[in-house]
């Protein structure tokens, strides 16, 4: 076959694609741009959906930041729960409470058992979330069994299993 046949060939071919594309295209113009302007309108929401989120993100990073006070910490768990930010700042809260609570013990039981409470909230809220950053849910585990070892009253067998399953879910723990 001749090299001017080839291309006449060619030629024919690329002119019925195209005559059926254009075909096609005629028929289906309000489909394709529908489909567009719907592709468009979806990435402006995603683009929207993301950059607030960010920012949300960054305000409750910021005011986690700068909390100083048990107060300020519940504000931040109270606007951003179920978010990084809010689970750090309910950590927080919750290892305080536990810190305060524990010296009490041999000094002012009822005001220690008030705090123990509170705290055993603060990790048990904590380990009952989805999406809770390892770390935070080891560190939860590691509190929630010291307070109910505290106040156990002797019987520490609840303790026992919250101990137990932190190893199970963290065998490298630094508590193990």
């Amino acid at each position: 076959m001749k090299s001017e046949e080839r291309h006449q060939l060619l030629t024919n071919d690329l002119g019925v694609v195209t005559t059926r594309t254009v075909g096609v295209l005629e028929r289906h113009i309000g489909t394709v741009i529908g489909g567009i302007a719907l592709l468009a309108l979806l990435a402006g929401g995603i683009f929207w959906w993301t950059r607030t989120n960010d920012s949300e993100a960054a305000t409750g990073w910021t005011l986690l930041d700068s909390a100083q006070n048990l107060e300020e910490f519940g504000d931040v768990v109270d606007k951003f729960k179920g978010k990084p930010p809010g689970q750090w700042a309910e950590l927080f809260v919750a290892e305080t409470n536990l810190k305060t609570a524990l010296p009490l013990m041999f000094t002012n039981r009822e005001i220690a058992l008030v705090d123990l409470k509170s705290a055993r909230e603060g990790f048990e809220s904590l380990l009952q979330q989805n999406g809770v950053a390892p770390t935070i849910r080891e560190r939860a585990l590691w509190g929630y069994a010291i307070c109910l070892e505290a106040a156990s009253d002797g019987n520490t067998s609840k303790a026992v299993e919250a101990y137990e399953k932190l190893v199970q879910e963290f065998p490298e723990s630094i508590f193990k």
